[in-house]
């Protein structure tokens, strides 16, 4: 008994859930929507008791006079009422809907932009994020008008049984004892049905990432080139034919057993005609109440059967979208992350002592007892095999993990007891898979700068330094012209060009730390050391470039070889290559692509 208790508390909160938040998102049209449905949920046995009167007026007075007129009048008018609240509830639902998608996606940006980011690179967080993100608009409002028109429905239901009872006592008993079961199966049946329909999902979803692929502009030279649309597709129709089994399957299925609900209402609804036969031919009722009464039975054998049982299953199915919803918004933030950039750190040194790191999740440290030193105005290099730690390093230097031993220091203070707004301002990171933003080439170095005002000069400066001059000036609208394809007018860049403005955007920054994280990796290695060249001269701040081309590293003051999860070796370019270890083994493999 307790247990059913909680589970319809925990129902009932969820269904309160779901009205707070439609409804709140504009309460006026909200209200004014209710209204419009309680009026047009009176209509129906408005339009039953005028029938009847009707049919009266005619059958008593033998002929249409004046009374009859007065009642087809009232009818037509109802009908009229009804359909006009219906134009009007539907434009007031487009401005909700609108309001409503505004609202979630406030609310999906703000919760995600604020994870912690083992959450982030959590791979059943991000399917679960990506589920409510895909349909949360439709589910919460598909709940929201569900259990209004759940409460339409029951409503609808008293007021008829009201007007049945009114005539066939009994027959209004009945109808509310046959209601429970039904409630009970309905919500049962919808928890069924979002089960089922979360297992289609997968496959939606992954056939959705195969129709990008041959639907996207990127892919376009290799389709052609290589011709694996033909492989693609087929897997995409197998995906897509998946899912849409598996959705009807589970509609046959509750189709089939909603036979058996609708046999029992019909039942009923058989016995209860019956009773008011009896009563006609024993001339206890009109025949004009008979035809409304008959009519309102009908009517709730629709409501009952059919309307009813899908509204409640479609309750249940979002009630289990949003314990999705919860999951996700009770994931675990990180303290500061929605913080503007705050103040910048005076750095003269960062060390990491003895730290060992290994990701949530896994057996294996990536980073075990690593040790390093960082000074001022200096350039260092980090380099090493694919997967021994590079990057890791960088995430835990910028507090994106904070579950290691050991230590990582900023002038001897740990760096946990900088506030993370403070780092964001210090540090200034261009990565290797950084974004092209559909913006203007200004926006797109603005956007990195950390916060940084804009000054005409300064952008020049930037831009001079990273040899963009040229470029910008054949534009045809300067440094305001638009990047990629979305806009007529805009321009797309070469991969190079594209890097040029990442790394524009952290020279613009006042950071006093910048970290190049192998963000020219898909350039050929000599352009690549010719931008690393070029980035070196325009910045007197402490430097790290992360990268696993040696070649691009002899610009550095001091060099970190990093493997096993900690230094192996460490020295200028030409001390490491004097050295003949590791790292003259792995530049002797790579140094013909330099010649």
């Amino acid at each position: 008994m307790n247990k059913l208790i909680n589970n319809i508390k925990e129902e009932v909160k969820f269904y309160l859930k779901i009205i707070k938040t439609v409804f709140g998102c504009n309460r006026i049209i909200n209200t004014i929507r209710l209204i419009f449905t309680l009026i047009q949920s009176s209509i129906p046995v408005g339009e039953l008791i005028v029938i009847g009167k009707l049919i009266n007026s005619i059958v008593e007075n033998k002929g249409i006079i004046k009374d009859s007129y007065i009642w087809l009048l009232l009818l037509l008018s109802l009908i009229a009422i009804q359909q006009l609240l219906q134009v009007l509830d539907s434009f007031l639902k487009n401005i909700v809907h609108k309001e409503l998608e505004l609202l979630l996606n406030k609310k999906i940006i703000r919760k995600i932009a604020a994870l912690k980011y083992s959450e982030i690179e959590n791979e059943a967080v991000c399917q679960q994020r990506n589920r409510i993100n895909n349909t949360m608009v439709d589910d919460f409002e598909n709940g929201y008008e569900s259990i209004i028109d759940i409460c339409t429905i029951v409503y609808q239901i008293i007021t008829i049984v009201i007007f049945v009872s009114n005539h066939v006592w009994g027959a209004g008993i009945v109808i509310m004892i046959l209601i429970i079961p039904i409630i009970y199966f309905s919500i049962k049946q919808g928890k069924h049905m979002y089960d089922e329909y979360y297992k289609a999902d997968y496959h939606r979803r992954y056939a959705d990432y195969l129709h990008e692929i041959l639907m996207a502009r990127e892919s376009v030279a290799e389709k052609s080139i290589f011709n694996f649309k033909e492989k693609v597709q087929k897997k995409w129709m197998a995906k897509e034919k998946k899912a849409i089994k598996i959705e009807n399957f589970v509609d046959i299925k509750i189709a089939l057993k909603m036979k058996g609900v609708n046999l029992i209402i019909l039942s009923m609804a058989f016995l209860v005609i019956l009773v008011l036969i009896f009563n006609i031919y024993n001339k206890k009722l009109d025949v004009g109440i008979f035809i409304s009464l008959v009519n309102g039975i009908l009517n709730l054998t629709t409501l009952l059967s059919w309307s009813f049982v899908q509204k409640m299953c479609d309750i249940g199915k979002e009630t289990m979208f949003i314990k999705e919803w919860e999951k996700v918004f009770s994931l675990e933030e990180e303290k500061g992350a929605l913080d503007e950039p705050g103040n910048k750190i005076d750095v003269n040194s960062i060390e990491f002592v003895d730290v060992s790191f290994k990701y949530p999740g896994t057996d294996s440290y990536i980073l075990k007892n690593f040790s390093a030193k960082f000074e001022k105005n200096k350039c260092y290099a980090i380099v090493g095999k694919n997967g021994v730690g590079k990057t890791t390093f960088l995430k835990l230097l910028m507090r994106l993990y904070d579950d290691y031993s050991g230590e990582i220091l900023i002038n001897g203070i740990p760096v946990q007891q900088y506030k993370y707004s403070d780092i964001k301002k210090t540090i200034s990171v261009v990565s290797q898979d950084f974004s092209k933003y559909p913006l203007s080439i200004k926006d797109n170095i603005l956007i990195k700068a950390l916060g940084e005002k804009e000054k005409e000069s300064k952008l020049e400066k930037v831009i001079e330094q990273i040899k963009l001059n040229s470029i910008v000036e054949e534009l045809p609208n300067g440094i305001n012209t638009k990047l990629g394809r979305l806009v007529e007018g805009s321009v797309d860049l070469s991969g190079g060009e594209w890097q040029k403005i990442a790394i524009a955007g952290s020279l613009y920054s006042n950071a006093n730390i910048r970290i190049l994280d192998e963000p020219t990796a898909s350039l050929d290695p000599i352009t690549e050391t010719k931008i690393y060249k070029m980035f070196h001269e325009a910045v007197r701040e402490t430097t790290i470039l992360i990268t696993h081309r040696l070649g691009a590293t002899k610009t550095a003051d001091e060099i970190l070889l990093i493997e096993d999860g900690k230094v192996k070796e460490k020295g200028s370019f030409r001390e490491l290559c004097d050295l003949k270890g590791t790292f003259w083994s792995l530049y002797d493999e790579q140094k013909s692509i330099y010649q």
